[in-house]
């Protein structure tokens, strides 16, 4: 049984995440190939898996307050992966 847990404009907003995220995803496993040394996950890390667990036990009204701090540190997390191989990762292509 589903239970729902977002109002509608979470909805919205976390179906255009996983959109947007499997379109990103899909094309970096495009660029993986080669010389190139990187290793694609198949599974979540320990701790993403826990989060994932904790959000799916959380009640309908807690919801947003779980989720949207796990998303902006995310997202956080995410930009400065990005920004520090910009200024020095190995493949001068990305």
């Amino acid at each position: 049984m589903e239970r729902k847990r977002q109002n509608p404009t979470e909805k919205t907003s976390a179906g255009q995440m996983i959109t947007d995220h499997t379109k990103t995803s899909s094309e970096l496993k495009g660029m993986v190939s080669g010389d190139m040394k990187a290793a694609l996950l198949t599974a979540l890390d320990e701790s993403s898996q826990k989060k994932l667990d904790r959000l799916k036990n959380t009640k309908p009204e807690d919801f947003a307050s779980e989720y949207d701090p796990m998303q902006v540190s995310a997202h956080k997390d995410a930009t400065s992966l990005f920004e520090r191989y910009a200024k020095g990762g190995e493949d001068p292509e990305f």
